[in-house]
């Protein structure tokens, strides 16, 4: 597959706050969210500490409370940082788009990358959604999913996908020097990185006449072999190493018209990756596309194989509500998994909770199986645990 290029080029209105820069300011950000909500709910400030009551209902809602951080228009001049003069809805790029991307940290002969905020300005105007080089077996392809072949939308065009990380993730790395696979390869016992870690992974599909643009979060973009199109997020990862959380949680949006739940009726609603009105034996259901095709063979027939759990779905309907007058009302949780015993040394995936968990956008081939703190914890460099993260595979080595 050739090379892709996939820019944003400037946001209208999927990783995010840095944790580390907004606990320096916890004034300012306090002060924001009283003056853009009567609800107290709508803040800027990520919260680093997940519930101290363990239960479903205050994890999900602890996923909406990053969600909702991690949504905020950012700042103009340091990454992680949400602009001060903003509330969450208000157009612009948000505050996860201005982390760093692993492809600008992994670099070509494990070269050391440009500090935290170099080139800022420049990268809010061009900032990099996808592009791969394909001579490096480790990296996903842009439009590869984790397992299983790409996806495809109703209007047959790909998605795409990118990976990011906070501030806190890759002071780790750089103080390390793990950008240098030579460096890894010393490693003789399992990683841990700092508590306030965090790693997105977003989804994005090219916009189509079919599409009502105003219920996307959006951007326009630079596409390789198909030029400048606008693109709408379609799901979006979010994993936070929390201080109590050492499996990290696990929290995963998606747009409410991505795919239906399967054995539903949704024949009035469009969707991006289900045609209602195409008979099962001409659209079968959840196949996958062929691996490397230049061009898509046929739209992804999408369905969730499990239900959205009731928990979320509460949740997701008072978020929704606070939400409304804004894009971010049209996207919903999914799941927010966590380990429900994180401190047991004989149990070291601390019990993942609940144990299935998956985006149709990301997981669309394994979704009954699919569980992210159990195919994270197998996250490993030369077989030494690289601490849930699979972003060390894209090193390369300066020897």
């Amino acid at each position: 597959m050739k090379k892709l290029s996939f820019m944003i080029l400037g946001c209208a209105v999927f990783i995010f706050m840095a944790s580390k820069a907004i606990s320096e300011e916890p004034a300012r950000y306090s002060e924001l969210s009283e003056k853009t909500s009567t609800n107290v709910e709508l803040q800027a400030t990520f919260p680093t500490n997940d519930p101290k009551t363990r239960t479903q209902a205050n994890f999900d809602n602890y996923a909406w409370q990053m969600f909702v951080a991690l949504n905020w228009p950012a700042d103009t001049s340091k990454r992680g940082v949400a602009n001060s003069s903003k509330k969450i809805g208000d157009s612009g790029t948000v505050v996860w788009q201005t982390f760093r991307t692993s492809e600008s940290i992994f670099l070509p002969n494990g070269q050391k990358p440009a500090p935290w905020n170099t080139d800022y300005t420049k990268k809010l105007k061009l900032s990099t959604i996808s592009k791969v080089d394909p001579t490096i077996k480790e990296r996903l392809s842009s439009t590869a999913q984790a397992v299983g072949g790409p996806l495809v939308d109703q209007n047959l065009q790909y998605t795409y996908y990118e990976k990011y990380m906070n501030q806190t993730e890759f002071d780790f790395i750089y103080n390390h020097q793990y950008y240098d696979a030579a460096n890894l390869a010393k490693l003789n016992t399992n990683m841990n990185m700092d508590s306030e870690s965090m790693e997105v992974k977003s989804a994005w599909k090219i916009m189509g006449n079919n599409d009502t643009q105003s219920e996307f979060f959006t951007c326009e973009a630079d596409i390789e072999n198909i030029g400048t199109a606008t693109v709408g997020l379609v799901g979006l990862h979010i994993i936070y190493k929390s201080k109590n959380s050492p499996q990290w949680v696990w929290a995963t949006f998606e747009h409410t018209n991505n795919a239906p739940t399967v054995n539903t009726t949704n024949q009035s609603k469009h969707f991006s990756y289900y045609n209602p009105e195409c008979p099962t034996n001409k659209c079968p259901e959840n196949k996958e596309q062929p691996a490397n095709s230049a061009k898509p063979n046929f739209a992804s027939q999408v369905v969730r194989t499990t239900p959205i759990p009731v928990s979320a779905q509460n949740t997701n309907t008072k978020w929704q509500k606070l939400l409304q007058g804004t894009v971010w009302k049209n996207y919903q949780l999914i799941t927010m998994q966590w380990p429900a015993d994180p401190n047991d040394p004989g149990n070291p995936q601390g019990t993942p909770t609940p144990n299935i968990s998956a985006n149709t956008t990301m997981e669309t081939y394994i979704q009954q199986n699919s569980s992210c703190m159990g195919c994270h914890s197998t996250a490993s460099f030369n077989n030494i645990k690289t601490d849930y993260s699979f972003l060390f595979l894209e090193a390369q080595s300066s020897n």
